[in-house]
Order: C-alpha cells, then sequence, then structure tokens
C-alpha cells in the first residue's frame, strides 16, 4: 500500500505548481491489489473525478485514466506508478490503523498504514515497516522500507502492539491445508463489466438433428467451462454513529462454535462452483458464494456483535447496545481452479465480484477474472445458449459442478492428489416443480459445493444454475432460473 500526497508544496509526491491548489490537497492511496483510492483534503477549491466535485474526507475508488481534477490542474496519471504485481508475491497483507488495512490497529503510535506482510511464491514470509513509530520483530526494530524475512516463532509489535505473526508452522501452501476442511456455506455494489466479448466458442452439435444431445455431448462441450470457487471471508464490526471507536475484525471460529479476531490468516472459508460465459473471464455463479456473510447464521452474528461489545466496554468504559452495532461481511479474496487443471498455486486464479442480485431468493452473482481473461485451456457456455424459457415438469436436465469436493476429489487425502486434475462430476434428472417465482425443482443428485453449477436441458440450452438443497437430501434440489442471469448481466451493463 502506497499513499501520494498531493499539494503544491515541494514535499508532496505529486507538486502542483498553481496557486489554486492547497498546500496538502489531496491523497491519492494504492492499494495492495493495485486498486486506487482518492480522498480530498480539506482543499479550498476542490478535488473533481469526471467532473463531479467529491465530499472532503470522503474516499472515491478511481480508475487510472479517471479525469481528475485539483482546483484547476488536472492529474498527470503519469505521476503514478502504473501498478505491476511482484509475480513471486503469493499474498500480501497490510497493517495499520486504517480500515481499509488486513489487520487494523486502532491503537496510539500506529501509522495508518503501518507496515506490510507478505508471502513469495517459495512459501518465505518478510515484513516491511513503513511508519514513524517503527515496527519491531522480536524486540529489535527492523529497518525502514526494507524487507525484512519473518519465522513461525517471530514475536511482531507495531508501535508497541503485538500482532498474530500470519507464518504458519509449516511451508504447506495455505489452500492445500484448508481445502480438506472445507464446509459448503448454506445457502458490492455493481462496480463495472466490460463489454462482452463474443469470440467463437465451441457449440454442441446436433448429430442426429432432432434437436436433443446427449449428456455425454454437454459434458465434453462444457465441461472445461466450469471452475471450483474457494471464497475466504471475514466480518468487519464497527458503530457507525461512534466513529471514533475501533473497527475490529472477526471470524466464527467453527473448531471452537465461538467468535475470533481475524488475525489474517484465518478467515471463514466456503466453496462452490462456477461457469465461464465470456471469453474475458466473466462467470456466473451463487449469491450465497459471493456473499456468504448475507446467509450466514443470525445468531453466529449476534455472538460476533457481542464480543466487540465487550471488548468496548472493557477497553473503553462503553457500554453499547446489539443496535449501535453494524458487523458487515467483507471477502478477503475469491479464487477458482478450472476443471481439468491440478491443485497447484500456479492453477488458483483470483476472481472479483462484478455484480450480485439484490434478493437473496434471485441466488447470483457475477465474478470476473482479475486479469480479464479466460483460464488457459477452458471455455465458456455462450450467452446465447442461455434459455429463457420454463422448462416443463418433467424436462430431462443434466447439470456439473464440484459437490463434496473435499471428498470426491480426495484433496488432502492422498499423496498423489497433487497430481490429480480437478474433475467435474456430472449428475442427471428432470425438472420436479416450476411454480416458484426464482426456481426449479429437480432431481439430480447434488451436494454442498456444486452451488453454482450449470443446468441443462436435453436441448443443450442452460436453463439454470443450483443453488440449494433440501438439508439430509440429495434427491431434492433447487436451482435459479436462468432468465435471470440475462437480467443480471443487463443491469451490470448499463
Amino acid at each position: 500500500m502506497k499513499i501520494y500526497t498531493v499539494g503544491r508544496t515541494s514535499q508532496s509526491s505529486i507538486c502542483i505548481n498553481d496557486p489554486h491548489v492547497s498546500t496538502n490537497h489531496a491523497e491519492l492511496l494504492q492499494l495492495n491489489n493495485g486498486d486506487i483510492i482518492l480522498v480530498d483534503k480539506n482543499s479550498s477549491n476542490g478535488t473533481y473525478v469526471n467532473g463531479m466535485r467529491i465530499t472532503p474526507g470522503i474516499e472515491v475508488s478511481v480508475r487510472r485514466g479517471d479525469d481528475i481534477r485539483f482546483a484547476d490542474s488536472p492529474l498527470n496519471w503519469s505521476m503514478v506508478p502504473t501498478y505491476n504485481p511482484d509475480p513471486n508475491v503469493r499474498t500480501m497483507r497490510s497493517i495499520g490503523s486504517h480500515s481499509l488495512n488486513n489487520i487494523c490497529l486502532n491503537a496510539p503510535g500506529v501509522s495508518r498504514f503501518h507496515a506490510s506482510i507478505k508471502q513469495t511464491r517459495d512459501n518465505k514470509w518478510y515484513i516491511c515497516d513503513h511508519s514513524s513509530n517503527g515496527t519491531t520483530v522480536n524486540g529489535r526494530r527492523i529497518p525502514q522500507d526494507q524487507w525484512v524475512a519473518l519465522k513461525a516463532k517471530d514475536n511482531i509489535e507495531c508501535a508497541g502492539m503485538s500482532i498474530v505473526n500470519p507464518v504458519p508452522p509449516s511451508s504447506n501452501w495455505k489452500l492445500v491445508a484448508i481445502i480438506g476442511a472445507v464446509a459448503a456455506v448454506v445457502a458490492l455494489a455493481i462496480i463495472f463489466i466490460p463489454k462482452l466479448i463474443h469470440s467463437t466458442p465451441e457449440v454442441l452439435a446436433d448429430a442426429n438433428n432432432d434437436g436433443k444431445v446427449t449428456h455425454e455431448e454437454v459434458y465434453a462441450t462444457y465441461a472445461n467451462s466450469t471452475a471450483a470457487i474457494l471464497m475466504f471471508y471475514y466480518y468487519s464490526v464497527s458503530v457507525p454513529e461512534i466513529p471514533e471507536l475501533p473497527t475490529l475484525k472477526y471470524v466464527w471460529d467453527s473448531n471452537e462454535q465461538e467468535p475470533d479476531l481475524y488475525d489474517g490468516n484465518n478467515e471463514m472459508i466456503g466453496a462452490g462452483t462456477g461457469f465461464f460465459i465470456t471469453a474475458n473471464g466473466v462467470m456466473v455463479t451463487n449469491l450465497h458464494i459471493a456473499k456468504p456473510w448475507l446467509f450466514d447464521n443470525s445468531e453466529m452474528q449476534r455472538d460476533i456483535k457481542l464480543m466487540y461489545i465487550d471488548i468496548i466496554k472493557e477497553e473503553r468504559g462503553i457500554q453499547l447496545s446489539l443496535a449501535d452495532v453494524k458487523a458487515n461481511g467483507r471477502m478477503e479474496y475469491i479464487y477458482v481452479i478450472p476443471h481439468g487443471k491440478k491443485l497447484d498455486v500456479t492453477n488458483a486464479i483470483k476472481c472479483s465480484v462484478v455484480s450480485a442480485s439484490g434478493d437473496k431468493d434471485a441466488d447470483l452473482a457475477i465474478l470476473q477474472t482479475v486479469n480479464d481473461k479466460l483460464p488457459e485451456g477452458s471455455g465458456y457456455i455462450p450467452v446465447s445458449e442461455i434459455s429463457g424459457e420454463l422448462a416443463a415438469i418433467g424436462t430431462p436436465l443434466f447439470t456439473m459442478g464440484f459437490p463434496a469436493i473435499d471428498i470426491l476429489q480426495d484433496w488432502g487425502q492422498k499423496e498423489d492428489t497433487q497430481q490429480r486434475p480437478l474433475q467435474a462430476n456430472g449428475a442427471a434428472g428432470v425438472v420436479t416443480s416450476n411454480n416458484d417465482k426464482y426456481t426449479y425443482g429437480f432431481d439430480a443428485a447434488s451436494h454442498n459445493g456444486a452451488s453454482g453449477s450449470p443446468i441443462f436441458d436435453q436441448n443443450g440450452k442452460l436453463i439454470g444454475v443450483v443453488s440449494k438443497k433440501l438439508t439430509d437430501s440429495s434427491d431434492y434440489n433447487f436451482g435459479v432460473k436462468a432468465k435471470y442471469i440475462n437480467s443480471l448481466l443487463k443491469m451490470a451493463q448499463e
């Protein structure tokens, strides 16, 4: 994370010699993922984004190339270094008092963006200090703006405040370690979706010219359009009416059946399925995959708030009520591993949420790979193959995805686990009900992890997306009707 100050003084990162520009006019924050945030520092003549004046003190997301003006002076984007992620870095975490940090420390002496911790692809860990009051490792202050190696037993303090050391005791890749423990999730505002790329995909061939295709033909054509999804999230807890109180991050510890502070390495985990629909990495899945916290148990969220209330009472002497406290889910990251790829860090592709249904019953969301590309070797289901028609009861159907991923894929169970390519599992059945506004009922076998799988009819048309199942049953399941995919895509492009 980097801060670029904008102002008239020569000490500013971006110095603008204009009498209308304030001495400390604005700041640009470049996050570890490349996102850029702009904030006006109560300037006299304002900061403008694409012709609109922004509110002082309010952080605004901007994109490289936006027309940004400080008073009358335009931002020269060449003065803001282009984000070039280090290919050798697997994860990056920021530490500081600002709520944008992965590890938020609201304590005296802690800088807004105090330090950074990174994990490289060879499973080594490093820490870098950016602060005024220093970062220590085992009691010794480390040099500023220099990466220092970390070990699992090192004691880390930022301005005298201890933080949890994220270095695991072994160097096994994190995804391998957690997949065996993945439990399916029960069940962002729309940002931007590029114009859909309609290159020529592989399509189903009707060998008998009767309008119907076999399950084998559907699988052979579209299995490589599917991907397993792994998501990692936590809760950001605060009191909006009392902004001076800290924002703390929590997870639900399933082993202890109680809340725990999020330390940057103990995210809540879920798994599901998605499928690509364009050549630039746009994919469909469920809302409960993209925003799992919307479907979390209310008692669990209540316990998280109660833990926050106890901490504030103990540390600040302030008694809060449950109504005062807000617990908002935050996605740390989403990875996809395409069908046919081995479980390896080089095959895990980071995604972002592009759009999501506003109604939980219309359980759909749109993701996109962060590089706006289709994974090598993957295909996609063309938008033209998404059916807008209602499927009649008894309509034969076929679905494929990644149910019971930890068991059926045998991840973490055998020594040769990483040598086995990921394989989508197929299942056949019929439509059993269609009188709900959003969903079909169907009887094809399903299980936790299949959420987000595509459902095809006997003509090879996409008629739905697997959404949920009846508890303790694999034969009574529900899928969101495919026509709502088109609605979501249209809304995202407007």
